[in-house]
């Protein structure tokens, strides 16, 4: 009842836009991240302490040295930034795009919630009844309970609400 209620108050909406806004903002965030800093010409530093121009920078891993870099090297790392990021970043904006209106084509309060079944309500005699599959989790300690049911609910109006077990036929034909 609580998911038919998010669905036609727009809630469901509204979460979805704000998923898709925090992929754009994340991909815009690492574009700028990933642009590096080219009128940045303040000396690069090596384990916290500034470079000048004729001293290289030794990087250890486990005491063995893993890769050596000039003063101009790191300078013009500081310039170019990580295009990797500004890729990463332009694929998450385009995900964002790709996954807007399935998203909130999905999420309309307008789309009513569940499937219609073919039978009169048995509390209200109406043709209101929709069904859908639903699963709830618990936990205890180390083990995982899963239930897993068809809920069958009328118009809000009428209240009546039913869940069964799932049929074991429909879900051998699903595989």
């Amino acid at each position: 009842m609580r998911q038919r209620e998010w669905r036609s108050s727009g809630k469901s909406r509204t979460g979805a836009i704000v998923f898709l806004l925090v992929l754009v903002a994340i991909g815009i965030g690492l574009i700028f991240a990933g642009q590096g800093h080219p009128n940045d010409n303040s000396a690069p530093t090596c384990d916290g302490k500034t470079m000048s121009t004729s001293d290289i920078c030794d990087e250890y891993t486990n005491g063995a040295l893993t890769s050596s870099s000039s003063y101009q090297d790191l300078l013009d790392q500081q310039h170019n930034g990580q295009p990797g990021e500004i890729v990463f970043g332009g694929v998450l904006i385009g995900v964002a795009v790709l996954l807007s209106i399935p998203l909130l084509r999905a999420y309309s309060p307008s789309r009513p919630w569940g499937k219609p079944i073919g039978f009169l309500c048995p509390q209200c005699g109406g043709p209101n009844l929709r069904e859908a599959s639903m699963s709830r989790s618990t936990t205890k300690g180390r083990t995982k309970t899963t239930y897993r049911g068809v809920v069958t609910l009328c118009s809000p109006a009428c209240g009546f609400s039913a869940v069964r077990r799932p049929d074991p036929v429909a879900k051998k034909n699903r595989r």
